[in-house]
């Protein structure tokens, strides 16, 4: 402090002096005395108040020096500008570039050039304005500064440098002053550091920042650089456990990025739920953040599967240019849609994740995902989910999940309505599977069946005859079959329809089908048809034994007429009146012609008592009836005198008696 006084009076007198000497100068020049003033004392005092840093005064006397053409010569007119210019940088005047442009203009071969050059450099690096500075230290002659001043020199160039991220030529310049004794040795290192930090030479600049980690001046900010590093080299665990000092340490301005980068650490690490606090503290101090900083947040509530807060800051992840982070960003949405049952949502927003096409492995789970949940979503899933499902399998033709989006397009295909697009779509692919090759086949019968129904039996053989051709499941190709017969039935092609039954039969696949047992039925009834009364009762027995009327008491009145008919037709009589006497017990359905026909095999077993009574029975019980009237022949008939006979009659089955199945289950 004794020092720092007489440092203070030493200063104060000196002033004085000054002072005292441009008041005595000033009343001289009042006065206008004839006292001759020699130029050299003029020039003299001017350079003293220069050494004594009075570099306001002494800049007012080179001045007017160098505007005095009479009194000085050129030379004493040179120094003086040269000395007016140097005080004006060190002054910081507005006029230094202008004096010093001057001068160079005026004097370029000036020996004080590089001085002066030296000087214009450090005013113009001290207002900031740094490529003007680099230009000027360009012009400085390094050889000739004194070694303190070119450590300065060459840090601030260095500077200068790093200002315009010319990290090249700043970096060696910053090497050299680093490990000296220059007051710039601290503000180099930082630097040089710095530059190896964006070289990512993270090892040898997190050494340069260690040194300086306790130096005041750097210890708030240092820190920093060190855990961004350390983040950088993920040495994740060193960040978290430095967390509680990085924070007492940052300032106000650097606690947000502190708590960013240890939230970060934390995510990098897998642990979301203790980056989840940080990340908020860091979110509450700052007033923009990034796509990725909302991505890490709403990527950790997610993991934690609370979805509704994963939502909303995801959300707000995407961004603009960001497609590798925007596929990502959707494709967690979605999955967040759906584990809170948003289905709708959730695809939409797989769809638009598979779009980015960014990440092979999330647009092919994003665009499988998709087509999964239109197949779940959809009432009529065939134009979305099919389409989906298509263009996962044609894209991804090798993938491990090929087999369950095939099921799913399998499933589809026999289960819409479309069977026509459904056809068009599998006749497109190029390369079926086994597994899509039996949905076309299956695709394929059911259009036959449509067909069918539609009554359009033509059209419907030759698309069944295409399922046939397309022979991958034996149980469908018979099921082909058995609506072929059926067709030919329909358009009273009975030898045709017989013949397709005996296809059916004897196909592989014939007992796998839900017609099987339907078919005894109907190839009994087409057998029928074409009076093969063998063969027909043959059938009808076989769906007798096989209970396949269970349920229905018509259909069951109507076999056993049918089998009665076959008998009667036979001359089975016997065996003809027992069939119809099921039907007259069953008491339902068709009992007026079984009572008529029970009658007429009694009359041809020579059973006249109880033909009569059956046919008394007929006119009594259904006096409506389209047998009553030829019941009253017969009892007629049955009276008149003359030779036993068996009367036989033509079976004509009524038409409620039929109820032969005429169309295809719909599926």
């Amino acid at each position: 402090n004794v020092k720092n006084m007489q440092n203070s009076t030493i200063k104060l007198c000196k002033t004085l002096c000054i002072c005292l000497l441009m008041l005595f100068l000033s009343d001289v020049s009042a006065q206008k005395t004839q006292t001759f003033q020699m130029p050299e004392a003029q020039l003299k005092t001017a350079k003293d108040l220069f050494e004594m840093q009075q570099y306001g005064a002494a800049k007012d006397l080179f001045m007017k020096i160098m505007s005095d053409a009479t009194g000085f010569c050129e030379a004493q007119r040179e120094e003086a500008h040269f000395y007016a210019a140097v005080c004006a940088c060190r002054l910081h005047h507005k006029d230094a570039g202008m004096l010093c442009n001057a001068y160079t203009g005026t004097y370029p071969e000036s020996i004080h050039s590089s001085q002066l050059y030296w000087n214009l450099a450090n005013y113009r690096f001290n207002s900031s304005a740094y490529h003007l500075a680099l230009e000027s230290y360009e012009r400085v002659d390094e050889g000739a500064l004194d070694p303190v001043s070119r450590l300065e020199y060459l840090f601030k160039k260095g500077y200068c440098y790093f200002y315009e991220n010319n990290y090249d030529e700043a970096k060696p310049l910053f090497a050299e002053v680093k490990g000296t004794d220059s007051p710039y040795a601290n503000k180099a290192l930082f630097y040089y550091s710095h530059i190896l930090y964006e070289e990512r030479s993270y090892r040898a600049a997190i050494d340069g920042f260690e040194k300086l980690k306790e130096v005041s001046g750097y210890s708030s900010i240092v820190p920093f650089y060190i855990a961004q590093i350390r983040y950088a080299m993920g040495e994740y665990e060193k960040v978290v456990a430095e967390a509680g000092s990085l924070l007492e340490k940052s300032t106000e301005k650097r606690e947000p990025e502190i708590n960013r980068i240890v939230a970060q650490s934390y995510y990098s690490m897998g642990k979301y739920k203790e980056a989840i606090p940080y990340m908020n503290n860091y979110f509450a101090k700052v007033e923009m953040a990034t796509c990725e900083d909302y991505y890490c947040l709403g990527y950790c509530h997610y993991h934690e599967k609370q979805y509704e807060e994963a939502i909303k800051y995801l959300t707000r992840a995407i961004c603009r240019n960001q497609d590798s982070l925007n596929q990502q960003v959707y494709f967690a949405i979605g999955d967040c849609y759906l584990q809170t049952g948003r289905k709708e949502f959730a695809a939409n927003t797989f769809y638009a994740a598979y779009e980015l096409k960014k990440d092979p492995y999330l647009t092919e789970d994003a665009l499988f995902t998709y087509a999964k949940l239109q197949y779940e979503l959809s009432a009529n899933p065939f134009s979305n989910a099919i389409s989906a499902l298509e263009k996962y399998i044609n894209e991804y033709p090798k993938a491990a999940r090929r087999a369950e989006a095939e099921q799913y397009l399998s499933d589809i295909y026999l289960t819409t309505k479309n069977y026509q697009a459904a056809i068009k779509s599998l006749e497109k692919m190029e390369h079926r599977s086994a597994r899509l090759n039996e949905a076309y086949q299956r695709v394929l019968c059911f259009k036959g069946m449509e067909l069918y129904n539609a009554g359009k039996y033509a059209e419907a053989r030759k698309v069944l005859s295409q399922s046939m051709a397309n022979n991958y499941l034996s149980e469908v190709y018979s099921q082909s079959l058995f609506w072929m017969a059926e067709s030919f039935y329909q358009e009273h092609n009975y030898a045709s329809s017989v013949e397709g039954y005996n296809r059916f039969f004897a196909s592989e696949g014939a007992a796998r089908t839900q017609e099987y047992g339907q078919a005894f039925y109907n190839a009994g009834y087409a057998h029928f048809k074409e009076r093969q009364y063998s063969h027909a009762l043959t059938k009808f027995q076989q769906f007798e034994s096989r209970k396949g009327y269970a349920g229905n008491q018509r259909m069951e009145a109507d076999l056993y007429n049918r089998m009665g008919d076959c008998c009667f037709m036979l001359s089975e009589l016997d065996k003809a009146q027992r069939y119809y006497s099921k039907t007259i017990a069953l008491g339902g359905y068709d009992v007026d012609y079984a009572l008529y026909q029970k009658a007429a095999s009694m009359g041809g077993l020579y059973r006249y008592d109880e033909k009569i009574a059956l046919l008394a029975q007929l006119r009594e019980q259904y006096p409506a009836s389209t047998y009553t009237s030829d019941a009253l022949l017969e009892v007629a008939d049955t009276y008149l005198p003359r030779a036993p006979r068996t009367r036989r009659r033509k079976c004509t089955p009524t038409t409620s008696g039929n109820i032969r199945t005429t169309s295809a289950p719909m599926r």
